[in-house]
């Protein structure tokens, strides 16, 4: 469970950066008998270019399905893209 509140803190990290609206989503899904515990993170930017915010998609991981990782690899992307994004913010002031 260490790697599961790593991302979260992570996801928390991104959400506090944030220089526009930022939406981070994790959804944990706890290990049953027959399924292993899965976690999906989304962070999505909203775009004020229209009348209505609309959402971008700018990070998805997934440790099930078609973005099949492990937790460590999925936290270890989610941390790379935070620092990339802190960069580029860093270099646009």
């Amino acid at each position: 469970m260490e790697i599961i509140a790593q991302i979260h803190g992570l996801a928390d990290a991104i959400q506090r950066d944030a220089d526009r609206l930022i939406s981070v989503n994790v959804n944990h899904v706890p290990a049953t008998p027959f399924y292993e515990s899965t976690i999906k993170v989304m962070v999505l930017i909203s775009d004020y270019a229209h009348s209505e915010p609309t959402y971008h998609e700018i990070f998805e991981g997934d440790s099930s399905g078609k973005h099949e990782k492990t937790l460590e690899a999925l936290r270890d992307d989610l941390a790379t893209w935070l620092c990339e994004r802190r960069k580029q913010l860093r270099e646009a002031a």
